[in-house]
C-alpha cells in the first residue's frame, strides 16, 4: 500500500463519522474494522468465484458455470449487508479493488491454468478460510458487546459455510470416496 493509502486506511478506521447510534464509539470502533476485513475478503471471494464462472471449461461448463455465478452474487450480497451495517456506525466502507486486495485475508485467486476440478477446490479452500474468519470475528464482537453486528457476521458466516458445502459437493472426498456416497441398499 502506498504512503497515501495508509494515510486513508488510518483515517477510516480512526475516524468514525457522526451517528446517532448510542453503541460506545470504542466498540463501533472495533465493529468498523471487523466489518471491514470481512468485507474485503467477501468481495475478493465473490471476485475469485466470477474469474472461475468466466474460464470455466468442460463437460460439467454449465452446471459450474452457474454455480459460480451464483456464489459471487450472494458473497456479493453477504458484503452489501456488512457494509451497510459498518456504515451505520459511522464506517467508511470500501469496495474498490485495490481497497479490497490489501484488506482481504485471503491469498491471490491464481489466474492462469486451472481446470475445473481446481477452480472449485481453490474457492473451497478460501470459503473455509473466510468461514474461519468471520467464526474468529463473531467471538471478538461478542467481547465488544455488539450483538447486532456479530448477528449479521453469523448470517455471513452461514452463507459461507453453504457455500462450502455446494462447491464440496462437487468434490470427491479425501479417500477417493465421494462426499456423499450412495446408500447400500
Amino acid at each position: 500500500m502506498s504512503s497515501r493509502e495508509n494515510k486513508l486506511l488510518a483515517l477510516n478506521t480512526m475516524h468514525l463519522g457522526s451517528t446517532r447510534n448510542l453503541i460506545a464509539r470504542q466498540t463501533r470502533q472495533a465493529s468498523v474494522e471487523l466489518l471491514d476485513g470481512a468485507i474485503a475478503t467477501a468481495m475478493d471471494l465473490a471476485l475469485a468465484a466470477r474469474q472461475a464462472q468466466w474460464n470455466v471449461q468442460g463437460s460439467a461448463f454449465t452446471s459450474l458455470h452457474r454455480l459460480f455465478a451464483e456464489i459471487s452474487n450472494e458473497l456479493e450480497a453477504a458484503a452489501t449487508s456488512l457494509a451497510d451495517r459498518a456504515a451505520a456506525l459511522g464506517g467508511i466502507p470500501r469496495a474498490v479493488a485495490h481497497s479490497i486486495a490489501g484488506a482481504s485475508r485471503l491469498k491471490p485467486y491464481p489466474v492462469l491454468g486451472l481446470d475445473d476440478r481446481e477452480h472449485i477446490e481453490e474457492l473451497a479452500s478460501r470459503a473455509a478460510e473466510f468461514a474461519t474468519e468471520l467464526r474468529l470475528s463473531i467471538y471478538e464482537l461478542e467481547r465488544h458487546a455488539d450483538p447486532v453486528t456479530a448477528h449479521l457476521l453469523t448470517l455471513a458466516c452461514g452463507r459461507v459455510e453453504a457455500i462450502l458445502c455446494r462447491l464440496e459437493g462437487h468434490l470427491p472426498s479425501h479417500d477417493g470416496d465421494h462426499l456423499f456416497p450412495a446408500r447400500s441398499a
